[in-house]
């Protein structure tokens, strides 16, 4: 067996429609925080529907991660509602600037049949540019109308800052399964010695973690260095180690908020990991630990397997959307960095910590270690 890697590109490309593609406006007057989000809708008049292949965002990003979700109907009334949205494609950021076309590839794209759909983007990393309070909502041709639209700085929660209108162009294709113009990389087969440098689970919710722990017993992963063979991970048992100092710091030495990165933190030893190694970690808000030194000032709230892969080197042993000030006020809570005694060994914990799924949730209402 062999693993082969396809490039397709404008060689291979199906002839878009000529109307394609719609653009809004490049003339941006605001902008929401790295993280956030903007909305809009999109009604599809080809019968066949479109095969969204590219989009071009306003962003002074260099590079991200963008992602694309989708709603039944329409974005209103869901912006708020994370149930109500499906991932439906991940791509690279290619930075030209603010006010100026910068490119996401979306591989194969993502179908939208005739009808009303709720668009919503999120860059990991990057933050939107946007036009507030323009005259004009509605942007249309014969095979799309976009309706502008509204923006959060945190993804489905929090503030909804609306009229927005997203700055970008939705490049297509009619009818299903179509190839765009831009080009990429796709994996074709496992391979006979293909090896994995990554292992996560996902979980519907923060209650459906199914390891079979419990808070007095907990169920442990404990990963072993295994040489150039990376890890060997098995059941470890409980070592519970009490956080001995004050929580850890942002990147500007303030309290660590939501959504932030932590202060740079020292290891008393490098970390080793497939590809490299770390003397340096940042912890996050959301439960993540950071291998290597990084700038980054927020961090991801949206977990899964495509940003894990296609993110820099890290664990993400409790990752989704936590506050670690929300329980401040009413119990010693944040995320703490301990060396342990021998050297050998260092803790990060998320202590009394609250859920921040769906915006900034009231002091003591949740708790999680």
């Amino acid at each position: 067996m062999m693993r082969f890697s396809f490039v397709l590109g404008a060689a291979f490309a199906a002839a878009a429609p000529a109307q394609s593609p719609l653009t809004t406006t490049f003339a941006s007057d605001n902008q929401g925080a790295p993280g956030g989000m903007v909305y809009f809708d999109l009604d599809v008049h080809d019968p066949a529907g479109v095969t969204v292949t590219q989009l071009d965002l306003n962003t002074s990003a260099a590079t991200a991660v963008v992602e694309v979700f989708v709603a039944a109907g329409s974005r209103v009334g869901n912006e708020a509602n994370p149930s109500a949205w499906t991932l439906v494609a991940t791509g690279q950021l290619i930075g030209a600037g603010v006010d100026q076309p910068s490119t996401v590839c979306l591989g194969p794209g993502f179908h939208l049949p005739f009808g009303s759909h709720g668009v919503a983007l999120r860059g990991d990393g990057a933050a939107h540019h946007y036009t507030g309070g323009a005259a004009q909502l509605i942007y249309g041709n014969a095979d799309l109308t976009l309706t502008a639209g509204a923006a959060s700085n945190a993804p489905f929660g929090g503030a909804q800052y609306a009229p927005r209108v997203w700055n970008g162009s939705v490049h297509y294709v009619s009818g299903a399964n179509g190839v765009g113009s831009c080009a990429w990389v796709e994996p074709f087969g496992a391979g006979c010695y293909d090896g994995a440098t990554s292992f996560y689970e996902t979980f519907a919710g923060l209650g459906q973690v199914d390891l079979g722990g419990t808070s007095a017993t907990p169920f442990v992963l404990a990963a072993t260095a295994a040489g150039p063979a990376g890890y060997a991970v098995v059941q470890g048992s409980p070592q519970w180690f009490a956080p001995q100092g004050a929580p850890v710091s942002d990147q500007a030495g303030g309290p660590l908020d939501d959504d932030d990165v932590s202060e740079p933190l020292t290891l008393p030893f490098a970390f080793p990991f497939p590809g490299g190694s770390a003397g340096v970690v940042h912890a996050t808000a959301n439960g993540e630990v950071l291998l290597g030194p990084t700038a980054a000032t927020t961090s991801d709230v949206t977990p899964n397997g495509f940003e894990l892969l296609l993110t820099g080197p890290r664990l993400a042993p409790l990752w989704c959307d936590l506050d670690p000030q929300a329980n401040a006020a009413v119990a010693s809570s944040g995320v703490h960095f301990d060396v342990d005694p021998s050297g050998a060994t260092v803790y990060v914990t998320w202590l009394g910590v609250a859920d921040g799924r769906g915006g900034t949730p009231p002091a003591g209402a949740t708790s999680i270690d």
